[in-house]
């Protein structure tokens, strides 16, 4: 027995099975009733017993009629829910927010402001910068703010995302406290040139060469990878402090960090990271638009 087969015309037999009767059924069905004597027909032969019993003027069930009809109304029935609940989830899904863990918590805090005032389902997480866009990419979530840089990396030339720019935070130079440049009030490029600078593992070649050049004046100088810790700003103090280097980091973003021995120095000319709200290609269209516009209106 072909059991996809016979499963696909229970359906009809159902229908049939209400009416008792072929013209009835046909035309609920929306077909002519040859089609539909024809489908009976071929669901008896792939059970291989009669099921309905036909006559001039009414259709009656046999014994196996009567027991498919009972026991198959229910499994359609919740068939039908089933295909109703999937169809109220997938409308209903909620959108998924990564916010950088570089970024201040007032970036996460607008975005749970503007979830707030939409009032429809949505989720803010934190999370890596790199992650996020990575999660952002399989599609596990719909928008993503993270820093320039991070985004660069993440995010190849031709990859269908829309990316916009929402803010600023301020960069600061972050060097040792025994350093002469340290008591200086800013930082210039090529004030740090007899340091090692650090450079996350998440920028791209572009992004540290231009970190380089700004805290060394030479972007041919050499550097070393600073490993996450909890985050980029987090590994960047902590590679700093080890090898008595400089790093490039966002002012906001060492708030909570003990520098032991190193201190935050301004830039001159001044320097900031670009914030980007970035989303995928897809139905998430308006969403991104809607929050980029209160990002803006915020800042």
């Amino acid at each position: 027995m072909n059991a996809r087969l016979a499963w696909d015309l229970v359906p009809t037999f159902l229908t049939l099975a209400e009416q008792l009767h072929y013209g009835q059924a046909a035309a609920r069905l929306g077909i002519s009733r040859q089609a539909l004597s024809k489908r009976i027909n071929r669901l008896e032969q792939e059970i291989g017993v009669p099921l309905v019993v036909r006559s001039t003027r009414r259709v009656g069930l046999t014994d196996a009629g009567i027991a498919l009809r009972d026991d198959a109304i229910p499994a359609v029935v919740a068939m039908r829910h089933a295909i109703e609940r999937a169809r109220s989830d997938a409308s209903t899904r909620r959108l998924a927010i990564g916010v950088s863990t570089d970024l201040p918590d007032s970036w996460a805090e607008r975005v749970q402001r503007w979830i707030v005032a939409r009032g429809e389902p949505a989720l803010s997480e934190r999370r890596a910068p790199d992650d996020a866009v990575r999660l952002l990419r399989r599609g596990e979530l719909d928008l993503a703010l993270v820093a320039t840089a991070v985004a660069m990396l993440t995010l190849p030339p031709g990859d269908k995302a829309r990316a916009l720019a929402v803010g600023r935070e301020p960069a600061v130079a972050l060097l040792p406290a025994v350093h002469p440049a340290a008591a200086r009030d800013a930082i210039s490029p090529g004030d740090l040139d007899d340091l090692p600078v650090m450079v996350a593992e998440a920028d791209g070649p572009e992004e540290r060469r231009a970190t380089i050049a700004r805290l060394q004046g030479d972007a041919e100088r050499p550097h070393l990878i600073a490993p996450r810790i909890g985050t980029i700003a987090q590994g960047l103090v902590a590679a700093a402090r080890d090898h008595h280097g400089a790093a490039l980091v966002q002012e906001r973003g060492l708030a909570g960090v003990a520098l032991d021995g190193l201190v935050a120095r301004p830039l001159q000319p001044p320097q900031s990271f670009t914030v980007l709200l970035l989303a995928r290609a897809g139905p998430q269209t308006r969403p991104f638009a809607a929050l980029a516009e209160h990002l803006l209106l915020e800042r």
